[in-house]
């Protein structure tokens, strides 16, 4: 495990942090953290200053640098409290970013297509989420899609990979592999603005970054390690962030495709490329599911039966939908060729929509599971054991895992037979 964490520098101060974040909010300690800041500036400074003989070790300076971003983690939290009311750092981009968004999903009018399902598309490709219909989000939620009606690292990854086929146009020399790299920042940070800023968005645009710009300097880069530093970054600006449903949905379905997606497409050795991808896509779902699962029980007691036989149609459609929709509402009207870019939006939209009213209609596409945080704790238990046991190949981590599965099972089950009883 050390050595694990040793190559991957960001998951250190990522967790001190948020170890800070967590005392901060459930225990009184900004004072004491205050008190402790002072002490620990003085000793680096005296240490300095007389050459202390202590802080000539890699391990006393690792141990002041981690109660130093401990402390500050505590300060940090207590002052974006206090400020959680103010104006963002850049207002005047948040309000072009409004108006933008605002002008741009109003061409979407011109399209035949009803309330709702217009309502669907701008959610999708701009994040106005606000507007969707309770019976709609229920839908989606039952039939596993629920993440299409939010602007996210699908989302994000798909607007990039489109925008690299449009720069594969540009010669290849020093100088126009530098536009195209300044191009693509541009254009990803600017639709993740206009978008909003969700969290899952922006960790998908950090993401994309570091690997960008790794590939830029001839680096390479490891996923955990840009996971946890664009998870420190997003915690450093709003360590409240930490506790929204999209910033924790979003790094755990991350982290666990990390996880299991490489042992998952293992199990069967498919060459025909045909199917190697569309099974790709299935164990990343599979191994997405996995991981947020226990979650979003926790958070919305259902969970989805039918997400792989819907995933796949919609991940098919959204690869040509998002950016074909984006497209049409930067064209002007009158546009040559428009009006079959408009007949192949609509024609997707209504599939997508067809798709979610025929699988919600089914009585067993969700199961309605109430549970508790208890719950949540004996089910990341059993899964991260059975990780464990994946990796590491030890019975013992096995059987730890099915007894903590059996101990969910039996205490929902004891549940469910007192809630009927009573």
């Amino acid at each position: 495990m050390i050595n694990e964490l040793q190559k991957r520098p960001f998951t250190r101060p990522l967790l001190v942090w948020i170890i800070g974040i967590y005392l901060y909010v459930f225990f009184p300690v900004e004072q004491v953290s205050s008190l402790l800041l002072f002490l620990l500036l003085g000793m680096l400074v005296f240490s300095r200053v007389g050459n202390h003989p202590h802080y000539n070790s890699r391990w006393h300076w690792g141990m002041s640098f981690s109660i130093l971003l401990f402390v500050t983690s505590i300060l940090v939290s207590a002052m974006r409290d206090i400020c959680q009311d103010g104006n963002p750092l850049l207002p005047f981009l948040t309000d072009f970013a409004t108006d933008a968004r605002t002008d741009l999903l109003t061409r979407l009018e011109r399209l035949q297509l009803s309330k709702t399902s217009r309502d669907v598309l701008g959610t999708m490709l701009l994040g106005n989420a606000t507007v969707i219909e309770r019976e709609v989000r229920v839908q989606f939620s039952v039939t596993g899609v629920a993440h299409i009606l939010s602007v996210s690292g699908f989302h994000v990854a798909v607007v990039c990979g489109f925008i690299s086929i449009l720069l594969k146009a540009l010669p290849s020399g020093s100088l126009f592999r530098w536009t195209k790299y300044i191009i693509m920042m541009l254009l990803l940070w600017s639709f993740t603005l206009i978008s909003g800023l969700a969290p899952p968005s922006v960790r998908a645009a950090m993401m994309l970054s570091f690997f960008l710009t790794g590939q830029m300097i001839n680096r390479s880069t490891d996923g955990y390690n840009t996971l946890a530093a664009s998870a420190f970054i997003m915690l450093v600006y709003n360590p409240f962030y930490l506790f929204d449903i999209g910033f924790q949905l979003s790094y755990i379905a991350v982290w666990f495709i990390l996880l299991l997606q490489p042992p998952l497409e293992r199990l069967l050795e498919i060459r025909n490329p045909l199917l190697s991808k569309p099974y790709a896509w299935i164990t990343v779902s599979l191994a997405a599911q996995a991981g947020t699962a226990f979650l979003c029980l926790y958070y919305f007691s259902q969970f989805p039966t039918l997400f792989l036989l819907t995933n796949l149609p919609f991940s098919l459609v959204s690869l040509f939908l998002i950016p074909s929709g984006l497209v049409y509402m930067l064209l002007p009207e009158g546009f040559p060729g428009i009006v079959f870019l408009e007949r192949a939006i609509e024609w997707m939209t209504n599939l997508l929509m067809y798709i979610v009213e025929s699988f919600s209609i089914f009585p067993w596409a969700a199961f309605v599971i109430p549970f508790d945080f208890f719950d949540l704790i004996l089910g990341y238990l059993f899964l991260f054991l059975l990780i464990f046991f994946i990796y590491r190949k030890r019975p013992a981590f096995l059987l730890l895992s099915l007894s903590f599965l059996a101990l969910l099972l039996i205490k929902l089950l004891i549940e469910t037979l007192w809630f009927s009883a009573t």
